[in-house]
This record gives C-alpha cells, sequence and structure tokens, in this order.
C-alpha cells in the first residue's frame, strides 16, 4: 500500500511539473512584452504626471481661458514641440490647457496634442509639433480629423479609439 501512495505522489508531482513547464513555456512565449521604448515612455508620462501632481499642492495658479486667436498664436510661437513643455510653457504663462491624448488603431498607438477651452470656438487642439488644428472624434481616422487634411492618407489604421483629456 505504501509503495502504491509513492507511485501516486510521483505521478501527481510529475504532472504537476509538466504542466509549471507548460505554462512557464506559454508565458514566456505568447505573453505580450511592452517594448523598452513604451516602458521609458510610460516612466516618462508618469514621471510628468507626478511632477504635475507635486506642483499643483505647492502652487497657487490663476488660471484663464483665452480666445481661438491667442491659442493659434501661443502654438505658432512656442518655443519647443515636447508636449509637456509646452503644457508647462502654457502654465507659466496662466493658460488653461490641457494634453489630449489620442488613442487609436489596433496597436494602441498614442498622440498627445495640446488643448484649449476658447471663450470665442470652444475647446480646441493643436499639434505640438506641427501647429496644426485638430478636432478628434472617436470613431474616426486621426488624419481625418486634422483640420485642412494636409496628411497623405496612410496605410495603417489610425482610427481613434479613445480620447483621454488631462487638465
Amino acid at each position: 500500500m505504501k509503495n502504491k501512495t509513492i507511485k501516486k505522489i510521483d505521478v501527481f508531482l510529475a504532472f504537476l511539473i509538466v504542466i509549471l513547464i507548460l505554462s512557464h513555456f506559454l508565458l514566456s512565449n505568447f505573453l505580450i512584452v511592452p517594448k523598452k521604448e513604451e516602458l521609458d515612455k510610460a516612466e516618462d508620462e508618469l514621471e510628468f504626471l507626478q511632477e504635475l501632481e507635486q506642483n499643483y499642492h505647492s502652487k497657487t495658479y490663476i488660471y484663464s481661458d483665452i480666445t481661438y486667436d491667442r491659442a493659434v498664436d501661443f502654438v505658432n510661437s512656442s518655443k519647443t514641440t515636447n508636449i509637456h513643455d509646452i503644457f508647462i510653457e502654457a502654465e507659466e504663462q496662466s493658460l488653461y490647457s490641457a494634453i489630449v491624448e489620442t488613442i487609436m488603431g489596433e496597436n494602441l498607438l498614442m498622440y498627445e496634442l495640446i488643448g484649449f477651452n476658447t471663450t470665442d470656438k470652444g475647446f480646441v487642439c493643436f499639434e505640438p509639433d506641427t501647429a496644426y488644428e485638430v478636432k478628434p472624434e472617436m470613431g474616426k481616422r486621426y488624419i481625418d480629423c486634422v483640420v485642412g487634411q494636409p496628411y497623405l492618407n496612410n496605410t495603417f489604421n489610425d482610427t481613434i479609439r479613445d480620447i483621454l483629456i488631462i487638465w
């Protein structure tokens, strides 16, 4: 009886080992692991948001909404094309602005815009590097949302799946 119990335990342990090896193989080969660039970008984004939160608690700002023309002038005259630097530049000028993240396609590509709640044309967004105005809409292709459609048609899926606005 003792021998049969030991054999049952041996078979059970062998079965568990096979399951563990298979699960390790499946997880290591089929688990989607983000690329280093994606992780670095996410870390930068997190660091920026943490810095904003820290500044929020330590500073007092009086922000103002601006006219559409002032928003266009601001974006065109900005000293940088980096979205975070533009956001901080707007903050330093007491301009009420937002970071607008458009998430698109199956691969969840993300493109960030600068947004303003204007007094005459409502909420408007601009690309930080080109200063093109963008009117993002979920379900539409990104290139179709850029005012004047300055971009050539592309072959990848740039359909906007989600829009996140960070004030």
